[in-house]
Formats: C-alpha cells, sequence, structure tokens
C-alpha cells in the first residue's frame, strides 16, 4: 500500500445457495424447474425469509426430467444432468467466487468508508428431493454418505 494511503478495511460476505423444485405449469404436462437462489448470510433472518424482502436472487433455471419421458436413455441423461448442474454450480463457486474470495470487491459501507468485502460459499439450503437430485442418489437413500 502506498504512502499516505489510508488504511481499508476487509470482511467477508456469506453467500448462501439454494434450491427447490418448482412445478412450472398444468397447460404442457409434467414439466418441472429447479431453481438456484443465492443471499447473502448476514441479512437478519426475520428480513431473509419473508416472501416481500426478496432477498432471494435467482441465478439459474435448470430443467427436470418429465416423468413420463422415455426411458431409452435415463442413465445418459441422468449423466448430463448431473453435468450441467455441477457446470453451473463450478462457473459461480469455482471460477467466479474464488477469484473474488483472492482480490475482494470494493464497496462503499453505510458510514462512508470503502472497504473490500470477501465473498464465501458458507451453505447450501435444500430438502432430500433436491440432496437427492444434487447428489444423483436413489430415493431413500442418504445422500451426504
Amino acid at each position: 500500500m502506498p504512502e499516505g494511503t489510508p488504511a481499508v478495511g476487509r470482511f467477508v460476505i456469506p453467500i448462501i445457495f439454494g434450491s427447490d423444485e418448482t412445478f412450472q405449469t398444468n397447460f404442457s404436462g409434467d414439466k418441472n424447474i429447479w431453481p438456484l437462489i443465492m443471499s447473502i448470510g448476514n441479512i437478519p433472518l426475520q428480513y431473509r425469509n419473508t416472501l416481500v424482502s426478496a432477498c432471494w436472487r435467482l441465478i439459474a433455471l435448470l430443467p427436470i426430467r418429465p416423468k413420463r419421458a422415455s426411458k431409452v436413455n435415463v442413465d445418459d441423461e441422468k449423466r448430463s444432468a448431473l453435468k450441467t448442474v455441477q457446470d453451473v454450480l463450478k462457473a459461480l463457486l469455482k471460477d467466479a467466487l474464488v477469484e473474488m474470495w483472492k482480490t475482494g470487491i470494493k464497496l462503499t459501507c453505510p458510514d462512508g468508508k470503502v472497504r473490500y468485502g470477501h465473498p464465501v460459499a458458507v451453505g447450501w439450503i435444500g430438502d432430500y428431493p433436491e440432496y437427492c437430485k444434487l447428489f444423483t442418489t436413489i430415493h431413500g437413500s442418504c445422500p451426504i454418505c
């Protein structure tokens, strides 16, 4: 840091990811989508979890294979779906987030001072079906083990 430059503070920005399978429509069959969402962890829980707060941001919409689809290439489709999910997560977590963690994001805080925020993924919120889909495990088994 050059002489005479004021010291710049640094802080961690906890990023929480989540997902929840969503029914898309009644008009064109049994199509569903899998939205991937994110929020910042230092927002108080009572605000983050209210519908009107808009604290959760949509980052991707992944299609889910219809239940009535042909059974011909089920394994290939599962591999392709898993690769899509992993590619999206890699682009978010590995490429973009790691670079922002290293360099930081220059932000002006409410007190008027400029500080560097370093985003880091701290959690994934999802229920059992989302974990089974994410790790491509059979329903009824443990996706963590």
